[in-house]
């Protein structure tokens, strides 16, 4: 999977890209430490039963290390969606 940082996000969105960000950590990771990005919120745990919740297109796809995303970002590209990205600097 291909990884974008936080200003490449910001980048493509002021460009009027549409791009959809999705936070796969946990309710309890979400509440200590809410997401700054405007993202879909689907726990990894409920991510393949949640999958048609993400508009498709672009996804960027964040949790704390990468490991959630990376396997959000598997289940996305199988199920069609592409580009995938991870988000590599994790203040997202």
């Amino acid at each position: 999977m291909s990884s974008a940082t936080i200003e490449d996000l910001a980048k493509a969105i002021k460009a009027g890209e549409k791009v959809s960000v999705v936070d796969v950590r946990s309710d309890d990771e979400v509440k200590e430490k809410p997401s700054n990005s405007g993202s879909i919120h689907i726990p990894i745990a409920e991510f393949n039963d949640r999958i048609s919740e993400v508009p498709k297109g672009p996804v960027v796809v964040h949790c704390a290390i990468g490991k959630r995303a990376q396997r959000a970002g598997d289940a996305l590209r199988a199920a069609g969606y592409a580009p995938v990205m991870n988000v590599t600097d994790r203040d997202a």
